[in-house]
């Protein structure tokens, strides 16, 4: 469990598996609180590490997969949404999203990096989920077609976001209740 603390007013802990989603639905409260994912106008430091790890997924994800090296491939695709994890931790954009105007502007540029991460991290996934996958694209505005056409991490460009439910969500199981004690 990643345990993410105050995101936009959301305690959130949440599963490896229900990241995706979850990155997906804090980018997305941000776009309703007005603060919209255009392209990226400020540069910060932060940003080298996640954009090194969806360059490392691009260059190895791809041939690993080729190869039916999917559990490989896939592993390399979650560490990118771990990456993700850490980058959100570093810039806090729940503090920028409360901040000056300049750190208004700096939220923009941690959004679009985040959804730029997670647009490649789906796009990667593709071939092992494909149902899943084409959900969560389309969240961000794109399909598998069209973003497969830009495997690259992108210096500019949009997302259009939808809102998403959980794209893995939870089965809640009741607990068998203790039968009673015989005296």
């Amino acid at each position: 469990v990643l345990k993410l603390g105050e995101t936009f007013g959301l305690r959130l802990e949440i599963s490896e598996a229900d990241s995706r989603t979850s990155f997906h639905r804090r980018v997305q409260d941000a776009v309703d609180n007005g603060y919209n994912t255009q392209n990226p106008t400020l540069y910060l430091d932060a940003h080298d590490k996640l954009i090194e790890h969806c360059q490392f997924a691009l260059d190895n994800v791809p041939n690993r997969v080729d190869r039916l090296s999917t559990s490989t491939a896939v592993e390399i695709t979650l560490d990118l949404f771990r990456e993700l994890s850490r980058y959100f931790e570093t810039t806090a954009p729940w503090k920028l999203a409360k901040g000056s105007d300049e750190d208004k502007e700096r939220l923009k540029v941690v959004l679009w990096h985040a959804a730029e991460a997670l647009r490649i991290g789906f796009t990667l996934l593709h071939p092992v989920m494909p149902g899943k996958m084409d959900e969560a694209l389309a969240a961000l505005g794109f399909t598998f077609e069209e973003s497969s056409k830009e495997l690259a991490w992108r210096t500019s460009g949009t997302f259009t976001l939808k809102p998403i439910g959980p794209l893995f969500p939870r089965i809640e199981t009741k607990k068998a209740e203790p039968a009673a004690q015989s005296t």
